[in-house]
C-alpha cells in the first residue's frame, strides 16, 4: 500500500524534470491566419490576408487608451498588444521550449503603428514562475509611423536591451520560454485614439542578423585597436 504513494511521486518528479524541448529556427508569416496568437487583452485580433512585411498576412490590433487608464496591460507607458501564448497553442507552440539548445542567437519581428511620432517596442519573454525577460527602452528599437520596420536583437547574457530577467536568469528563462509577449512604450499623458499596431514575421534564428553580426565584428575590431594602441604606448 505504501509503494503507491512512492511511485506517484516519484513520477511527478521525473515529469517535473524533463527538460524542455529544443526550439528550432521558426518564423511566423501569418500566412494563413492569426495562428492562435491573441491581443493584449486575450481576444482574437484582426487577421489581414495581405498587406504585411513582403505583402503577406499579418494581424493587427487596434485600441484606445487614455491617460493614467488601464489599457490592456496597466496604463501607459507600457502597453502589451500581442500575445503568442502556450496555453492558445500560438504558432503551434513553435516558439515554447528551450532556445538555447540549437543556439538560437537573434529574436527579430516586423512591427508597425499609426501614431503620429516615434514609439518603440516593447517584448517580453516569459518562462513561468516569474521568470521573464524584459526588452528595456532603448533608441535603437524605435518604430516610425506608418511603416514597416523590422526589429532585431542578440539573445545575449548580459545584452544590455533586458531589463532583467525577475525571479530567473538569462539560462532560466531561454532555455524554458512559455509565452511572448509584444507592445509599445507609449509617453505618459496622451490619449491614442484608435491606435493600431501591427506585427508579422516573429522569428528566433540561430544565426545572427548581418546588422547585429556587423555591429559584433566592429565592436571586436575596436577592441583589438584599442588593446594594440595600449601595447604600444607600454
Amino acid at each position: 500500500m505504501k509503494l503507491l504513494p512512492r511511485l506517484a511521486f516519484a513520477s511527478a518528479l521525473a515529469l517535473a524534470t524533463v527538460p524542455a524541448s529544443a526550439v528550432t529556427s521558426f518564423t511566423e508569416t501569418f500566412e494563413s491566419g492569426a495562428s492562435g496568437w491573441l491581443t493584449g487583452t486575450s481576444a482574437a485580433p484582426t487577421y489581414n490576408a495581405s498587406g504585411g512585411i513582403d505583402d503577406s498576412g499579418y494581424i493587427s490590433f487596434t485600441s484606445t487608451f487614455a491617460s493614467g487608464a488601464s489599457g490592456p496591460f496597466g496604463a501607459p507607458p507600457l502597453q502589451i498588444l500581442f500575445r503568442g501564448n502556450d496555453a492558445a497553442n500560438a504558432s503551434g507552440d513553435a516558439f515554447v521550449g528551450n532556445w538555447l539548445t540549437d543556439g538560437n542567437q537573434t529574436f527579430s519581428v516586423a512591427v508597425r503603428h499609426n501614431y503620429a511620432e516615434t514609439l518603440n517596442l516593447y517584448a517580453r519573454f516569459d518562462a513561468g514562475a516569474g521568470r521573464a525577460a524584459s526588452l528595456a527602452y532603448d533608441a535603437q528599437y524605435a518604430i516610425d509611423p506608418d511603416t514597416w520596420t523590422t526589429i532585431s536583437f542578440p539573445l545575449i547574457d548580459g545584452n544590455p536591451p533586458f531589463l532583467s530577467y525577475g525571479a530567473g536568469n538569462f539560462n532560466s528563462v531561454f532555455s524554458n520560454i512559455q509565452n511572448l509577449q509584444l507592445g509599445l512604450y507609449l509617453p505618459a499623458s496622451t490619449t491614442f485614439a484608435d491606435l493600431r499596431f501591427d506585427i508579422d514575421n516573429v522569428a528566433v534564428s540561430p544565426v545572427p542578423e548581418p546588422a547585429l553580426y556587423s555591429m559584433f565584428v566592429v565592436g571586436g575590431l575596436v577592441t583589438m585597436v584599442a588593446a594594440r594602441r595600449r601595447r604600444r604606448t607600454a
